[in-house]
């Protein structure tokens, strides 16, 4: 099985979120998990992504200022 680390803004319901999403669905031997990135609120495929066993890795933006915190 591949893995996949996608690396988006948010997750909401516009250009690119739907075409990861359209793949995601839709390619069957590969597992996508998500770092979304200065998100503090829920995104609108974070239930199907989290309901399909994949990962969604928040990088909030109230995170601390140092750098390597951050990471």
């Amino acid at each position: 099985m591949i893995r996949i680390l996608q690396c988006v803004n948010d997750m909401h319901r516009a250009g690119l979120e739907t075409m990861l999403m359209n793949y995601y669905r839709n390619i069957s031997n590969i597992d996508m998990d998500f770092v979304v990135a200065n998100l503090d609120t829920e995104s609108d495929y974070f239930d199907e992504i989290k309901a399909n066993g994949n990962k969604i890795y928040n990088l909030s933006k109230n995170a601390s200022k140092n750098f390597l915190d951050y990471i």
